[in-house]
């Protein structure tokens, strides 16, 4: 005979109205125009504050920037990295949900990003 606390731990071993998130990666091109790396940085403390919003919430696992190079470029007389658009790990329900959070982003918003990927993502290491 299960005891009551045997018989609570299978309850919740078994529950069916768990969520169970899926990892997706996306990529995210920038615009190909002239002014798209100083468009990118305008943006960037709006997009920064949303990033930490989805971290904190879970959504967001890690991010960075793609580069069109190592060496940084000069924009309007200053030293920036050549970010060319972005990568994403991200847990979600559904690639539905990543698009719906995405379209809440400010690059997609304020038209940084133009074109993206999203992909179903199984991480390797660390273990998850």
């Amino acid at each position: 005979m299960l005891s009551m606390r045997s018989l609570s731990a299978s309850r919740c071993a078994f529950s069916t109205t768990s969520r169970v998130p899926k990892e997706f990666i996306v990529i995210a091109y920038d615009a190909d125009t002239s002014d798209a790396l100083q468009h990118r940085l305008d943006v960037r403390p709006r997009h920064l504050k949303q990033a930490h919003k989805v971290l904190n919430n879970g959504f967001l696992k890690y991010a960075g920037a793609i580069l069109k190079s190592h060496e940084p470029v000069q924009v309007q007389g200053a030293k920036a990295p050549a970010m060319i658009g972005s990568v994403m790990v991200v847990e979600a329900e559904s690639e539905q949900e990543v698009k719906q959070r995405l379209d809440e982003d400010p690059y997609v918003k304020e038209g940084v990003w133009k074109q993206w990927e999203i992909r179903p993502f199984k991480r390797w290491l660390p273990d998850a």
